[in-house]
């Protein structure tokens, strides 16, 4: 006690006691005391309370959480016996780091911690470092990865909070270090654990300070580093985001039903998920408060009770499709819950059992079909002579050879199941023959009585009554015991599988033949016509060449007739004790007339076209023809063909044409087609001027001809020349040769003539002035050192500068004339006198006397640039005469070059 006093003199400050680790000459110091470190219990506590994870939550996969894991370890696992009064001091360069277990990638955008200003051991506010580090293997931090500052003025405990300027990320275990910076700071950070032996003592928290009486100054040091070996932990937490991606596989899909499939998670980021520091579900495995791990559950989409786990194998008891989901709750302290989904498919076993209604058909019954129970239809076959469809089973009898078969369902592998393949027995029975025959249907009573012949047994019936069996089982007739008429006899088979046929049998006391048609006459394009029976019957049919009739039915073919009248005879020959009979009936055959179409073609609006109708027999015709929308008739047409003009278009048909009481439809068609002029656009052409470039004439459809003006060159119009009012056309012939134009109407305006006046000489040195000479008056000046109407020579070039006079005139139409001002290097003064020249008479007429002071090179230059008289050498002090009677009248310069440079003088010869 004694040391703990002189230590705390030594250091001229009140501190708290950081036990050493000396044994227990520090043992009994009391845990109230107000020495360094000393941990004295808190109050005022305002821990958050914990929310647990609801798996039920939105979808989030972006978890923004605060790992608040020394506080959950004391408030949820522990005795909520906090205590605080450990101080963290600026003066012994202290630190306290809490070091947090990660196996992924995740970033940390601040820290949180628990902790006050202790005012009463150092200043009125601490700045407090919090930083994030790279960590060893015994979670001392190593590496600083980022971090920032806060400042706490405030002496009672609360949250703190520390937000990075950019996140940071970790991959691996990290820690958050605390450290007060200002001087004299002190911050009174709040820890857990105040109970020894505590199930969740970890070596997670290390400390730092220089402070000479620790056990190790100057390193950090593994906390419990002081008696009696509290393992506390700072309440501190990062705060962190990553984004969860829930995924995972199956073993297969689809699988046959009763098959498992295999769920493997695959999702990420899994490390960060399997932490305890990172997941709320692993810590509270880890410490024995839940009996599995809850981060990761399936949904397998039937209503089954969830499973909670990463990996699990599942049977689905039903076939059918489910939706099985699987959702990943993350967080530590703020539940994050992502899911994602798969479709998985359960096939129910290919079953191909199947049967037919009855083991055997007779092939003249209805076509069966197969009769499924649990199975259904594959692909179906049978051998040779079983005319069956391969898709639904149904076997067709009729086109069928009688016989037994087997029929074949073959269900193909699907979804994970194997193939089916299931027979059955068919037997096919042919149908009975029915078939019979009397030597004569038409029987005399006086007849004896007559047998037909049969090919399987079976029973004779007749209607109506009158008719008389002497056996029905043989079909034999009694035509004495039987009254005078038509029957229809049936007979019906007894074998397996029964068939039935008619005859008519006619029992009379005499042959009869009469007959008729229905009407006297037909046309050649009508209905055949048979005869008509009244108590007679059919024998043989004939007449004369030229009618095409059915010997044995009396049928008149009437399209293959020659149009006539015609005696038609019906022979019966005697039989069965009946004399013979013949009858004839007249006929007459009209021949139908026919109409066919031809012409029709193609017009241009206003135009026509021809429609012919040929006709054949004799006349006149009525006829009705329309052109596919209007019907018109005309009557009492006596000659071939009626022709017509239309300017109608449409599809011309015949629809009647009748002859003589005989009406037929026509053949043939005319198609008469109106096509439409094209659309002719000319765009306008604005008015010109006659001095303006050639303009391109622009008109659609595109291949016309354009006309009007000799102006006109192809598609282009030359204005040059051409004056006053200007009218063009555009003409344009389709591929139907159709035509269509358009006109274009404009002025060509005259050009105002414009002129310049020549320009005088000047010098570079002589002031801007106006230009003037240019008419009419009100154009533009232009041209290098030409400003507005005013002419700079000091910014022309030196020789001769072109200078433009364009005028407008009201009409838009422009023009412009060029006169060349030439500018001059005039010499000024000073270089005159440099060079000592003396020229003379200036104006000249005759000759130019000329002398230099020094040695220099001259030239004769005319107004417009042109040098008459080259380089020439003149010794300086000579005089020189120059004949000038043989250059032309006007402004020259002298130009003299020589050390002092180039010196010009003006002169006027006149």
């Amino acid at each position: 006690m004694y040391l703990h006093l002189a230590l705390t003199l030594m250091n001229n400050i009140m501190k708290k006691l950081l036990l050493p680790a000396l044994g227990l000459l520090f043992a009994s110091i009391s845990m109230a005391q107000n020495g360094r470190n000393q941990l004295t219990p808190a109050t005022g506590l305002a821990l958050k309370s914990k929310a647990l994870p609801n798996p039920n939550q939105p979808k989030t996969m972006t978890c923004v959480d605060t790992l608040r894991y020394p506080q959950a370890k004391e408030q949820i696992l522990g005795t909520n016996n906090f205590y605080n009064g450990f101080g963290v001091w600026q003066a012994d360069n202290e630190s306290l780091s809490m070091a947090f277990l990660n196996g992924g990638s995740m970033n940390i955008t601040g820290i949180e911690f628990y902790g006050a200003n202790d005012a009463t051991n150092g200043t009125t506010s601490v700045t407090v470092n919090a930083s994030i580090y790279n960590v060893n293997a015994s979670y001392q931090p190593t590496t600083l990865i980022g971090g920032g500052t806060v400042t706490i003025t405030a002496t009672t405990y609360g949250y703190r909070y520390v937000t990075f300027a950019s996140p940071v990320t970790v991959t691996g275990n990290y820690a958050v270090v605390l450290k007060p910076t200002n001087t004299n700071g002190v911050l009174n950070m709040f820890i857990n654990d105040q109970l020894q032996g505590q199930p969740y003592d970890e070596l997670f928290a290390t400390f730092y300070s220089t402070y000479s009486m620790y056990p190790n100054p100057g390193v950090w040091n593994t906390i419990p580093v002081f008696s009696p070996g509290y393992n506390y932990e700072p309440i501190v937490a990062p705060i962190v985001n990553y984004s969860i991606n829930t995924a995972f596989t199956t073993s297969a899909n689809p699988v046959c039903l009763g098959t498992s499939i295999t769920y493997t998670n695959t999702t990420t980021p899994a490390g960060v998920l399997t932490s305890r520091m990172n997941n709320y579900s692993v810590f509270s495995q880890y410490f024995g408060a839940a009996a599995t791990d809850s981060t990761h559950v399936y949904s397998m989409g039937n209503g089954s009770p969830l499973i909670w786990s990463a990996n699990t194998m599942y049977t689905h008891p039903a076939a059918g499709t489910y939706t099985v989901m699987k959702g990943t709750n993350g967080g530590f302290w703020v539940s994050c819950f992502d899911n994602s989904q798969t479709s998985v498919t359960i096939t129910a076993p290919a079953d191909a059992s199947f049967t037919y209604a009855s083991p055997s058909y007779c092939a003249n019954a209805t076509n069966p079909s197969p009769v499924f129970g649990t199975g259904s239809a594959g692909v179906f076959s049978s051998t040779t002579g079983l005319s069956i469809n391969s898709a639904t089973g149904e076997i067709n009898l009729g086109a069928s050879t009688p016989g037994t078969y087997t029929v074949t369902n073959t269900k193909a592998a699907a979804g994970g199941c194997p193939a089916d393949v299931k027979t059955t027995s068919v037997t096919i029975n042919a149908v009975d023959n029915a078939t019979f025959t009397y030597a004569s249907n038409t029987i005399c009573q006086s007849a004896p009585n007559s047998t037909p012949t049969v090919s399987a047994t079976g029973t004779f019936t007749s209607t109506p009554a009158g008719l008389i069996f002497a056996n029905a089982s043989t079909g034999e007739i009694n035509p004495g015991a039987s009254s005078n008429g038509t029957y229809s006899v049936t007979y019906t088979t007894s074998g397996l599988c029964p068939n039935t046929s008619n005859q008519t049998i006619v029992i009379t006391s005499s042959q009869d033949a009469s007959f008729t048609y229905a009407s006297p006459s037909y046309c050649t394009n009508a209905t055949n016509p048979t005869p008509v029976f009244g108590t007679g019957s059919a024998g043989t049919f004939s007449s004369t060449a030229g009618l095409s009739i059915n010997s044995s039915t009396g049928e008149i073919n009437l399209g293959a007739s020659i149009a006539g009248t015609y005696t038609v005879t019906n022979t019966i020959p005697a039989s069965g004790g009946c004399a013979a009979d013949v009858e004839t009936t007249s006929i007459t055959i009209n021949q139908a007339p026919a109409a066919t179409v031809t012409g029709g073609g193609s017009f241009c609006v206003s135009g026509t076209a021809t429609i012919n109708i040929a006709l054949t027999g004799s006349g006149p015709w009525d006829i009705t023809y329309t052109d596919g929308v209007t019907p018109t008739t005309v009557n009492g047409v006596s000659a071939s063909p009626y022709t017509f003009t239309t300017s109608t278009a449409g599809t011309y048909t015949v629809t009647a044409v009748t002859m003589a009481g005989c009406t037929a439809t026509g053949t043939g068609t005319a198609v008469v087609t109106i096509n439409p002029n094209p659309t002719v656009n000319f765009t306008a052409v604005g008015d010109l001027c006659d001095n303006a470039s050639a303009v391109s004439l622009v008109a659609t459809p595109a291949g016309g001809t354009f006309t009007g003006s000799t102006g006109i060159s192809g598609n282009t119009f030359n204005p040059a020349g051409l004056s006053g009012s200007i009218t063009l056309n555009y003409a344009y012939t389709d591929g139907n040769g159709c035509s269509g134009s358009a006109t274009t109407t404009f002025n060509v305006n005259a050009a105002p003539t414009v002129t310049l006046s020549s320009f005088t000489a000047v010098c570079s040195n002589v002031a801007p002035f106006a230009l003037t000479g240019g008419l009419p008056a009100g154009g533009t000046y232009t041209g290098t050192g030409v400003s507005g109407a005013n002419f700079d020579p000091s910014a022309a070039l030196i020789g001769s500068n072109a200078i433009t006079y364009a005028y407008t005139d009201g009409n838009g139409c422009s023009a412009s004339a060029t006169q060349a001002i030439t500018v001059n290097d005039c010499a000024s003064l000073t270089e005159v006198a440099n060079y000592e020249l003396l020229v003379y008479p200036n104006p000249a007429s005759q000759a130019l006397f000329i002398k230099a002071g020094k040695d220099v090179t001259y030239s004769l230059i005319t107004e417009d640039g042109k040098t008459v008289i080259s380089a020439t050498k003149l010794v300086g002090g000579q005089e020189i005469t120059v004949e000038t009677t043989q250059f032309a009248r006007g402004m020259y310069y002298l130009q003299f070059i020589g050390e002092n440079g180039i010196a010009v003088e003006k002169v006027l010869l006149k």
